[in-house]
């Protein structure tokens, strides 16, 4: 995956041949939904290996060489063994490659300077400009970023051990000593607990059927306090968020003559849907303020699909993993959907409409209702696209 904030990214796709790509350089083996075309670099500069050159539709050139290593959540799973642990443990690290140089189309580059080895965190110290603008970041002993300086300003950042062991940023100060105060412990301490160790005969989840998380009713809140004293209050939960259309074809699924399959083991190979900590509500208040408060709902559609062969006792999809991957759904007629809720603080009304479907309309801004909770739909607007896959005046597919 590529991430340039401010300039998009997302995954890399391979690259269709025939496809448009720069002129310059390549070949560009790979791209992005957003038309980041993304060519090889021979080398990187604190290790072995190759690293990426990825060019915006601006013509702007991020030169990708330098990288980093950061320890993330153990994977957790079942061991399948009676008389063994109940889990088995995977330790994993996310490696990344950092942005070293950005030039766009005139010439003006951006160099970024990291004093980390390539198998620890990212740890940058610098960034200066073609045109003699320079910017210092300073870290403390926990590897933190502490201050960030232009030369005659510095930035200041605090932070504190939350409950969980975990470091959470509490405050960061300005040049001129007024300061932002972030309340975030409780979303550094949130997290969505499962079933850690099965008992047999009971049912905690299946392959089309998510199991409720232990903590499902947490509702961490934090507080953002601007340097004035208003203050910006934020409400999570937990929910549960779902795909529409999606091949139920399973896994640790036991099958034979005679054999009874154990669903509590099986897990979806295409995830039908899942639990995430999602914003509930926001307020602002304040000196001279009346409160004014946002709260969202969800409702999130979700379903899967039967290939022939497959049934719930035995969710296996028995017609060949390339036919089983294909989305059974491609048409509006048959699409599903979610959507999102705002209510606003003078009973403003906003519903979003999100294509779910699987591989077909994923993510996509389908409708916008505005109006008020009287009033619900003063205004529509209505989003559509062209998933045919057929190609027009521009290839279908890149």
């Amino acid at each position: 995956n590529l991430s340039i904030p401010g300039a998009g990214g997302g995954e890399l796709l391979r690259t269709v041949a025939g496809a448009p790509a720069p002129t310059a350089g390549g070949p560009h083996p790979w791209m992005t939904n957003e038309q980041i075309h993304v060519s090889c670099l021979p080398t990187i500069q604190n290790g072995s290996g190759e690293g990426f050159l990825a060019i915006t539709p601006d013509g702007t050139r991020y030169w990708f060489n330098w990288m980093g290593a950061e320890s993330e959540p153990e994977l957790r799973r079942g061991s399948g063994v009676p008389s063994g642990p109940s889990q088995a443990v995977t330790a994993l690290r996310r490696i990344s490659l950092y942005a070293t140089r950005v030039e766009d189309r005139f010439g003006n580059v951006v160099n970024y300077t990291y004093t980390n080895s390539a198998t620890s965190p990212g740890r940058l110290t610098q960034i200066s400009g073609s045109d003699g603008r320079q910017i210092t970041v300073g870290y403390n002993g926990n590897g933190q970023v502490a201050t960030v300086s232009d030369g005659t300003r510095t930035w200041g950042y605090s932070y504190a051990s939350a409950a969980s062991g975990r470091r959470t940023l509490t405050a960061v100060t300005l040049p001129d000593e007024s300061a932002w105060a972030i309340g975030f412990a409780a979303f550094t301490n949130a997290e969505v607990l499962q079933t850690e160790a099965f008992t047999p005969g009971e049912i905690y989840r299946t392959c089309f059927r998510n199991e409720t998380p232990l903590n499902a009713g947490l509702q961490p809140v934090g507080t953002i306090t601007h340097p004035s004293g208003v203050v910006g209050t934020f409400t999570l939960f937990i929910t549960e968020h779902g795909r529409s259309s999606v091949p139920l074809a399973c896994n640790n699924v036991t099958q034979g003559s005679g054999t009874v399959n154990d669903t509590n083991d099986d897990t979806p190979f295409f995830p039908i849907s899942y639990y995430a900590l999602t914003l509930k509500s926001k307020q602002v208040s304040g000196p001279g303020l009346s409160p004014a408060q946002w709260d969202y709902g969800y409702v999130s559609g979700k379903s899967f699909h039967m290939y022939p062969g497959t049934t719930r006792a035995k969710p296996v999809c028995t017609i060949g993993f390339e036919n089983c991957i294909q989305p059974p759904c491609t048409t509006a007629a048959c699409a599903g959907s979610s959507t999102t809720t705002v209510l606003g603080p003078n009973s403003e009304r906003t519903v979003y409409t999100y294509g779910n479907t699987f591989r077909y309309d994923e993510g996509k801004l389908k409708r916008v209702e505005s109006g008020s909770v009287a009033s619900p739909t003063m205004r529509v607007t209505e989003h559509t696209y062209d998933l045919s896959r057929v190609n027009q005046a521009y290839l279908a597919r890149w």
